[in-house]
């Protein structure tokens, strides 16, 4: 297993299109919103210059790649392929309070995605049987 620096980790995430978090910190912090609505998160660390074995294999966990794409990133500046995503996170509308979406959710069986395209009046119809 090649080893990679803090270098590598870096250039990973700007070929990925990963998003450096702005807030000071002891580490970098980068995010990848998906497809999906994961977020995935690494930090980068400021202390080492090469990780070791079990610090690089967590990482590519991290990163959910394995390490032929990460070094194709690194080295040839492909990203890897993940259906449908997006760098950017996810448009800000009007957010439903957790304990109705948790019902909604729960006892009425709506889906994750439904909930997040869903207003707050249409959840409290929803919730009052106006459905």
């Amino acid at each position: 297993m090649k080893l990679a620096t803090l270098d590598d980790h870096r250039r990973f995430c700007e070929v990925d299109g990963w998003r450096r978090r702005p807030r000071p910190s002891k580490h970098e912090v980068w995010d990848k919103h998906l497809a999906d609505g994961r977020v995935l998160r690494t930090a980068i660390s400021k202390g080492r210059r090469q990780y070791q074995k079990q610090t690089f294999a967590r990482i590519l966990r991290q990163l959910e790649v394995s390490e032929d794409e990460f070094w194709d990133a690194v080295e040839r500046r492909l990203p890897p392929e993940r259906a449908g995503e997006s760098s950017a996170p996810p448009e800000k509308g009007p957010r439903l309070p957790l304990d109705v979406a948790y019902r909604l959710e729960r006892e009425l069986g709506y889906t994750r995605e439904q909930l997040r395209g869903m207003s707050p009046e249409d959840a409290r119809k929803a919730l009052e049987g106006e459905h």
